[in-house]
């Protein structure tokens, strides 16, 4: 199948088109695309942590932390704090934020929702509004203090 997509995209310049696109989306594209499908998203996590659940007996042996740095990394611009609140956030990971504000926007948010640090960023809490909103929550939920000794280790684990 990969092999008859490339084929598909060179013989039509698709590849072409894609990587101009690149070049013109913000740096923080994967951020705004986790938001725009927090709904999605949400419901694909929760099947994957009850299905990976089954799986617990060989847990030990399967390399679960690279795994989940590689795909959040990816997906949610993640930077493994040990303490994952995706799912509360609206898939808006609140330690993108530059002052490490882990329980709403400060006071400095920009009137078009970007970041008081940095002028090109959206704030993290506005994305997380949209996020929920996006999966159909409305209340805000009071986040735990972040444990700094869990850094770099597995949420997926602490799930099972």
């Amino acid at each position: 199948l990969l092999i008859i997509l490339l084929v598909y995209m060179n013989k039509y310049g698709l590849s072409t088109v894609f990587f101009i696109n690149m070049h013109n989306m913000s740096k923080y594209w994967r951020r705004e695309w986790s938001v725009r499908n927090a709904r999605w998203l949400h419901i694909f996590y929760n099947r994957f942590i009850r299905i990976l659940g089954k799986f617990k007996p060989l847990l030990p042996y399967l390399p679960i932390t690279p795994i989940e740095r590689f795909v959040k990394g990816i997906m949610f611009d993640c930077t493994m704090c040990g303490a994952c609140v995706l799912s509360s956030t609206g898939m808006s990971c609140p330690m993108n934020c530059p002052k490490d504000i882990r329980n709403g926007p400060c006071g400095g948010v920009r009137e078009n929702g970007g970041c008081e640090v940095d002028e090109n960023m959206p704030c993290v809490w506005v994305l997380a509004a949209k996020g929920r909103e996006n999966m159909g929550v409305s209340e805000n939920d009071i986040l735990p203090i972040l444990n700094h000794e869990n850094r770099g280790k597995s949420s997926w684990l602490k799930e099972i």
